[in-house]
C-alpha cells in the first residue's frame, strides 16, 4: 500500500510540477509588466489613474524619502497636494524591474526609477508589494521608495 502512495504521490508531483511553474512564470511577468505599466500611468497625468493601481484601503502604506502615508485617502491627498497639475507631474521611468512570488496571492517588485522635472532629476529606487484581489487583478498594497541622487538639469 505504501508503495502504490508513493507512486501516486510522485506522479502527482511530476504531472504538477510543469503547471505550477507556468503559471508561476506567467504571475512573475503580470508583475513585471504591472509595475511598468507603474510608470506609463504616472505619465499620461491622470493621478486617479494612478492611484487606481493601489489597494484602496486603510492598511495601504506608502514610504518615501521624508514622509509616510498610511491609507488610500492619506496617499491620495498626497499626490493631489504635491502634484496637481499634468506639467507639475514631471516624466517618470521605471527599469530594471525584477519580481519575486512571496505567496500565491502577493508579490513583490523592485527596481529603480527616474523622476524627471523641469529643474530636476530625481532618481531612486522602489519596491512595491502587491496583492492580488481576485482573478488577476493585482493591486499594490505597499510602496517603498528613497532617492539616491538629485541631479540639475542639463
Amino acid at each position: 500500500m505504501n508503495l502504490l502512495k508513493a507512486t501516486i504521490t510522485l506522479a502527482w508531483v511530476l504531472l504538477a510540477t510543469p503547471a505550477f511553474a507556468d503559471s508561476h512564470n506567467a504571475a512573475l511577468q503580470t508583475i513585471v509588466d504591472k509595475t511598468y505599466d507603474f510608470s506609463r500611468t504616472w505619465n499620461t497625468g491622470k493621478v486617479e489613474d494612478y492611484v487606481a493601481l493601489y489597494e484602496q484601503s486603510d492598511e495601504f502604506a506608502l514610504y518615501y524619502s521624508g514622509g509616510r502615508q498610511v491609507g488610500i485617502e492619506d496617499a491620495r491627498g498626497l499626490y493631489y497636494a504635491e502634484w496637481p497639475t499634468e506639467d507639475k507631474m514631471g516624466k517618470f521611468e521605471v527599469f530594471d524591474v525584477k519580481a519575486r512570488m512571496l505567496s500565491p496571492t502577493s508579490a513583490l517588485s523592485h527596481g529603480l526609477f527616474q523622476h524627471r522635472f523641469t529643474d530636476k532629476t530625481v532618481n531612486g529606487n522602489f519596491t512595491l508589494v502587491w496583492v492580488l484581489e481576485g482573478g488577476n487583478n493585482w493591486k499594490i498594497a505597499h510602496e517603498h521608495s528613497a532617492r539616491i541622487s538629485v541631479e540639475a538639469p542639463q
